[in-house]
């Protein structure tokens, strides 16, 4: 988690990565463009927790897909199909989810330079319009400069 929450910073104080919505007493230096979650190593502590609880209960002698009447690359398949849809359960449950609903639910926008900013910022008023290769250039009152 440490080294995690280091890299999380080093990536926010940078810009490299940028938080846009965080909920004001989970955050660190909010309203900050480098803002931080607080909340982000407890969540990646569940997501590796997922991960290394599977790796665990690994048990070479306890497998019911031993007892199909298939063959080896069935077999192997299937327990890949198995393992790759626990990753994927883990990723969304533990992970995934509780971020975007957290961040969904944050009050702290800072004003972002041009190249961090999404699409979600193009055609506000005020802003400019949103680029498109088979649209030219043009001046709507209001909308852009």
């Amino acid at each position: 988690m440490a080294v995690f929450f280091s890299l999380t910073t080093f990536w926010n104080r940078t810009q490299a990565y940028t938080y846009v919505s965080l909920p004001r007493g989970l955050t660190l230096w909010y309203g900050e463009t480098y803002q931080l979650l607080l909340y982000e190593p407890f969540l990646i502590g569940m997501y590796y927790s997922g991960y290394t609880w599977l790796r665990d209960t690994r048990d070479a002698n306890d497998h019911e897909v031993d007892d199909l009447e298939v063959g080896t690359f069935t077999k192997e398949l299937l327990s890949t199909l198995a393992v790759c849809g626990w990753a994927a359960a883990t990723t969304v449950i533990a992970y995934m989810v509780p971020l975007s609903w957290l961040c969904m639910t944050g009050n702290s926008h800072p004003a972002l330079p041009s190249y961090p900013q999404s699409e979600m910022y193009c055609g506000q008023p005020g802003e400019t319009l949103c680029p498109g290769r088979q649209l030219k250039r043009i001046k709507i009152d209001g909308l852009n400069e």
